[in-house]
């Protein structure tokens, strides 16, 4: 498959990280990530290089590879979000937007295309809820549930930071939230 094409790239080499819903059209992606590509080509004289987890994961052992997540950010210059109508309710997705921000990741570098004339991060992020977000396998689903309920106390404080996410204070620059345990952070 596509795993076994990909190749090994040292931190800070890839030039974006491509965050998706499983849940929307392949063909959709698959002709944004296409524009996009010859953009960045047309830019830098170069093609670009992405993790794509369908690529960058062993389909055999996601739980495995799927730790390594936090690196996989770090080790991209940018994060290439492909919003369709599912992704602001997939946890997966909103996640990565999460930890895209918390590890120091900039809302500059987050390239957002949407996928239809109706789909809109910013929207979709406002009206965010845990309770009614939809991962593909349940065990994902509580484990990820499990390390917010464990950093913010319970799922409110989380909704109220992803909702803000985009919200910009007066330097133009995102809020972001770091957890509950000493008041809810902004």
């Amino acid at each position: 498959g596509l795993h076994a094409r990909s190749v090994r790239a040292s931190l800070g080499q890839v030039d974006a990280f491509v965050s998706h819903s499983w849940g929307d059209d392949g063909t959709c992606k698959m002709a944004a990530l296409r524009d996009w590509a010859s953009e960045f080509e047309a830019a830098h004289g170069r093609r670009p290089t992405v993790w794509l987890d369908n690529g960058s994961i062993d389909q055999t052992s996601v739980a495995a590879d799927l730790a390594g997540l936090p690196l996989y950010l770090l080790g991209c210059r940018s994060l290439l979000v492909l919003v369709g109508n599912t992704y602001g309710s997939r946890l997966w997705c909103v996640m990565e937007v999460f930890a895209w921000l918390q590890m120091g990741g900039r809302r500059e570098d987050i390239q957002i295309v949407r996928l239809g004339s109706r789909c809109s991060l910013a929207d979709d992020l406002s009206r965010f809820s845990l309770e009614s977000s939809r991962c593909g396998l349940a065990a994902d689903r509580e484990r990820l549930l499990g390390a917010i309920e464990a950093a913010f106390g319970d799922f409110q404080p989380f909704n109220r930071c992803i909702r803000d996410i985009f919200a910009a204070d007066d330097r133009g620059e995102a809020r972001v939230c770091i957890g509950a345990s000493e008041g809810e952070k902004t």
